[in-house]
């Protein structure tokens, strides 16, 4: 009786409330993940899902700390050290440009050793002199070194972000140089095991993930594929002309497609919105009329024009030639998702421009959310 009245609970008692209360966490957790959307980004190395990354960051995160730029000033030094000195050493080696009559005989060796050793110094950060730099801007201003960058991708590796410092080298070679937001976004760290960011955006909360696009990378892919509501796929068209960093035989367009079909053909997403960015435009758009898009025997001999190399200086014929090979690379990407008979959202992107990928991907916002609720990943 006494009990019943409110005596001590029997132990029995005590661990069924204990449980209920468990549950009813359980089930507030689950209620509350379910109104997250988990955005997942995949593509090959290279392809600049990691700068789309940034940007989204940058967009709908908090702004970038000062601690976080300056922290990025010796990558960024380091990038210039290595790729510059791969780019010398094959104009030097391989295509037998004198870089002595360029900068004087007198300091090229001096410049060659300073490129060498420079990023296995202690003191990284500040050898970057403004000495050196006038020294690289004068290699660079060369069209014979001009030339010899033209031919990376194929000849030899090395990062397209390479020439936004290269053309910028003397502001970034003075004592107080201080990284822009455009020097954030184009500093290169190979992307390793995953990174992810939590943002509000519309009032919905968004879990991002960047992956690692190398193959030593992907197959730490799958431990990612939980919960995904839904998948952004990312291509840099502008690399039609050059091969993988890990495989020189490999076209890095024909590695993008057979890694996008595979996507695709995953069975955790056989529902899953698909999202395609068309990256790096602004290099396609610039390339373009520099580098033929198809070469018989070699590349994209479907390719029918009109082409960029007969458009001359006319403007109407360079936009129709723009958009005819825009347009072909899409198509590439577009119809394996359609031999796949998979809807995918495309989108041409600058991952570089936040204003371009800002109105993207407020697009693909409403695209993600509405296809999740329509297939119950998002309640």
């Amino acid at each position: 009786m006494g009990n019943c009245l409110g005596g001590e609970l029997s132990e029995e008692k005590k661990a069924f409330l204990k449980d209920r209360e468990i549950q009813k966490q359980i089930k507030r957790a689950e209620e509350i993940e379910s109104r997250k959307v988990k955005l997942l980004l995949l593509g090959a190395g290279e392809s600049g899902k990691s700068t789309i990354f940034k940007q989204m960051k940058i967009n709908y995160g908090k702004p970038l700390e000062t601690d976080e730029l300056r922290g990025v000033i010796p990558h960024i030094k380091k990038n210039i050290y290595d790729n510059f000195l791969t780019v010398l050493k094959y104009a030097s080696d391989e295509v037998g440009v004198d870089l002595g009559a360029i900068v004087g005989s007198d300091r090229i060796d001096g410049i060659l050793e300073a490129l060498t050793t420079a990023p296995d110094r202690p003191d990284t950060q500040t050898e970057l002199t403004p000495e050196l730099g006038q020294d690289i801007a004068t290699l660079w201003a060369s069209e014979e070194i001009k030339a010899v960058w033209r031919m990376r991708g194929k000849k030899y590796q090395a990062l397209d972000s390479l020439e936004h410092f290269l053309v910028d080298i003397e502001r970034i070679a003075e004592p107080d140089y201080f990284p822009t937001t455009e020097d954030y976004l184009l500093n290169r760290v190979r992307s390793t095991g995953m990174t992810n960011t939590k943002l509000i955006i519309k009032n919905v909360e968004f879990d991002i993930m960047d992956v690692g696009g190398q193959r030593s990378e992907r197959r730490k892919w799958i431990q990612c594929f939980d919960n995904v509501t839904a998948i952004i796929f990312v291509a840099a068209i502008s690399e039609y002309d050059q091969t993988l960093f890990e495989d020189s035989e490999t076209d890095r367009i024909a590695e993008a497609i057979t890694l996008f079909k595979r996507v695709l053909n995953y069975k955790i997403f056989k529902e899953h919105p698909i999202i395609l960015f068309l990256n790096k435009n602004d290099l396609f758009e610039k390339k373009l009329f520099s580098v033929p898009l198809r070469v018989d025997g070699v590349r994209n001999e479907d390719f029918e024009g009109p082409f960029a190399e007969d458009a001359g200086d006319d403007p109407a014929k360079r936009e129709a030639a723009l958009i005819a090979a825009q347009d072909y690379m899409k198509q590439k990407f577009l119809s394996v998702a359609a031999e796949e008979k998979r809807q995918v959202y495309d989108h041409m992107t600058t991952a570089t421009d936040s204003s371009n990928v800002k109105r993207i991907f407020d697009a693909c916002v409403d695209i993600v959310l509405t296809e999740a609720i329509a297939h119950h990943f998002y309640k």
